[in-house]
């Protein structure tokens, strides 16, 4: 009997002792890393912060300024708006392109060896974090960086370098300091473009694709456009999510019904078999379906 009442009394001890055991105290790797993300943190929202406030302050210098300044500050008041919506929106079979809410950045860089392209790109970085801050609250679907001058696509492999510029200096200098242009795998499944915390899908546009491609820009001949579409977009136009090909999906996806929208108009573009495939190298396409797209993240000179 004593000896049984020992081992409860033992046991109850022993209880006692794991229900109000303490914590191990946090050890201190693991202090040091949730500092460390707390700093980073803080360091990504003061630049988003700086680059919002350089926006606000953009806009009013641009009201009194030149109309290149406009152009490049002034993303929803500028002819480049214009242009894009009244040219190659417009004309899309695309079904949503028509009412889509559009920005835009004007370029009008120098000889295309200088750096007149990235540093109007620089200028143009308030705007697109302005951007991503408001898409998906405010339902837009695209700013697009348009480019003059027929020397940015005298080629495709040309256009693919101006392309690979623009992008690498919005990556470059993301706040979030993500730089996902200089990811090792960008060439495969599973990358997307990203600035600001935002996954970005990339349309690009020049006078080189005939009328048949889908990236056709109708009666603009001398310039491009990079057009940068946040994938909250898709949501908001009821898009769904990506597939193959599918005839039978015709009633019930809206991305299927307008890849038939371009089929009948006799602008047809790849669509892989894969559900998921690189996104890269279809940011800059073939000339035709079935050529290959441009490796634009490779320099080319």
């Amino acid at each position: 009997m004593y000896a049984a009442l020992g081992g409860i009394i033992i046991l109850a001890g022993v209880m006692y002792g794991i229900m109000h055991k303490k914590a191990p105290a946090e050890p201190s790797i693991v202090k040091e890393i949730m500092e460390r993300r707390r700093q980073r943190r803080a360091r990504q929202q003061d630049k988003v912060d700086h680059y919002l406030l350089q926006y606000e302050n953009n806009l009013v210098s641009s009201s009194s300024s030149s109309s290149l300044s406009s152009s490049l500050y002034d993303p929803i008041n500028n002819p480049a708006v214009t242009r894009f919506n009244s040219e190659i929106m417009r004309h899309t079979p695309c079904s949503f392109a028509k009412r889509a809410h559009i920005w835009a950045c004007a370029l009008d860089p120098g000889p295309r060896k200088g750096p007149d392209l990235e540093d109007q790109v620089m200028g143009c970085i308030p705007a697109v974090v302005k951007f991503t801050v408001e898409c998906d609250e405010n339902h837009l679907d695209g700013i697009v960086f348009e480019i003059k001058g027929e020397e940015y696509f005298n080629t495709l492999e040309v256009f693919g370098d101006t392309v690979r510029r623009v992008l690498t200096c919005l990556s470059s200098h993301d706040p979030w300091e993500e730089d996902c242009i200089k990811d090792p795998y960008l060439d495969r499944r599973g990358w997307r473009y990203q600035f600001n915390d935002t996954y970005i899908f990339v349309t690009t546009f020049c006078p080189l694709y005939p009328p048949h491609h889908a990236r056709h820009q109708f009666n603009i001949r001398d310039r491009c456009y990079i057009l940068l579409q946040p994938e909250t977009s898709f949501g908001h136009h009821d898009i769904g999510a990506d597939h193959p090909w599918d005839d039978s999906l015709l009633s019930t996806s809206v991305r299927q019904r307008i890849r038939q929208a371009y089929k009948d108009r006799g602008m047809e573009y790849h669509v892989p078999k894969a559900r998921f495939y690189p996104m890269a190298p279809m940011i800059v396409p073939g000339l035709e379906m079935n050529d290959p797209g441009v490796t634009w993240w490779v320099p080319h000179e």
